[in-house]
């Protein structure tokens, strides 16, 4: 029996079973692939084995691949539904990272700690302080970059101090001064306490006038006695 080759003729076409071919291949074409909605997940190659694909792409391609020989698809169906050529398939299997890449990992790692540990340190202080531990060469650069990479930055904590608050059982004198057109005549008088170089805590005395705006005479003492004030 020899094999002939069907020409579609005008008068073929009219023929029942041309319009039976043309219904099986309609059918075909509507049929849902398996994997319709699933290829958004990655990029495919294009043709061009492992180049147009990112890292994430491969992680997603891979995970969907097992997945449906979980199924019992074959492979080749698989990688021609999902436009992956087998030699970027069997690439993927056997890929490994470079060292360069295992470096930024375990840097990565570290950098994620240190600044867990203090959250107020910026680049410079963690590359100074990687430094420090692994002893090799680093710029701050590096350290800038990776945590960008991580989504990380340094916490500024404001610091906040209490203004101080005078409690006295006593009552407070009226202000004398407060209605007076004419200061000429007045003089004020003022203790207060300061500490010195030495680290040592004295009383410090003065005599201001409020008219001239200058401090007429002062004294320092280590107590607080009649004879400072005077």
């Amino acid at each position: 029996m020899t094999n002939t080759a069907i020409r579609y003729t005008p008068e073929f076409k009219q023929t029942s079973r041309y319009c039976c071919d043309q219904r099986t291949v309609q059918a075909t074409s509507k049929r849902k692939s398996p994997f319709e909605g699933r290829t958004r997940y990655f990029k495919t190659s294009g043709g061009v084995a492992g180049k147009a694909l990112i890292h994430s792409g491969r992680k997603a391609a891979l995970f969907m691949i097992q997945d449906q020989l979980s199924r019992g698809h074959r492979i080749t169906v698989i990688l021609r539904a999902l436009r992956i050529p087998s030699s970027t398939y069997y690439d993927w299997l056997k890929w490994h990272p470079k060292s360069r890449n295992r470096r930024r990992i375990k840097l990565k790692e570290l950098v994620q700690v240190l600044w867990q540990r203090r959250k107020f340190y910026g680049y410079v202080q963690i590359a100074k302080r990687i430094r420090k531990l692994l002893k090799c060469r680093l710029s701050d650069r590096t350290i800038w970059k990776v945590m960008r990479e991580l989504g990380i930055q340094s916490t500024m904590y404001r610091k906040r101090s209490k203004k101080p608050t005078t409690t006295t059982d006593m009552p407070q004198k009226p202000n004398l001064m407060r209605h007076l057109a004419d200061l000429s005549e007045v003089v004020t008088t003022d203790i207060t306490y300061i500490q010195l170089i030495n680290q040592k805590w004295v009383y410090l005395a003065t005599a201001y006038d409020p008219k001239a705006r200058k401090v007429l005479a002062w004294q320092v003492g280590q107590q607080m006695t009649p004879r400072l004030h005077n």
